[in-house]
């Protein structure tokens, strides 16, 4: 997921709110003790200081095939850069348990209006 110049986007960070939605595709719960945790990072244009704005973690051999959505907090990614159409956003996902496996078919940013 990532909110760069030439997205939609542009110009509205800082100003309201975000979700991001993670589509899950397939994932192994089969042992009981599968657990993941997707973490949305925000960085400034250069890609670095990454910074944790939002995270959920599904608890081992809760998971579902769906969509999983992360409220992301504007103000925070206002922080990340002073133009805000430098900030990058990427999720990445946590995994633990017996034979943890998990397939992410999409994921992406809406605008939350609040």
């Amino acid at each position: 997921v990532t909110a760069r110049a030439d997205s939609e986007l542009r110009d509205k960070l800082g100003a309201e709110g975000y979700k991001v939605v993670i589509a899950v595709s397939a994932l192994d719960i089969a042992d009981g003790d599968e657990a993941y945790t997707f973490t949305v990072q925000g960085t400034d244009a250069s890609g670095g200081n990454p910074v944790n704005v939002g995270a959920l973690t599904l608890p081992a051999g809760a998971g579902v095939v769906g969509q999983y959505v992360i409220g992301v907090d504007a103000a925070s990614l206002d922080k990340l850069a002073a133009n805000v159409s430098d900030v990058e956003l990427n999720v990445a996902v946590g995994v633990a348990g017996t034979t943890p496996s998990i397939t992410v078919a999409a994921a992406w940013m809406a605008y939350d209006p609040l």
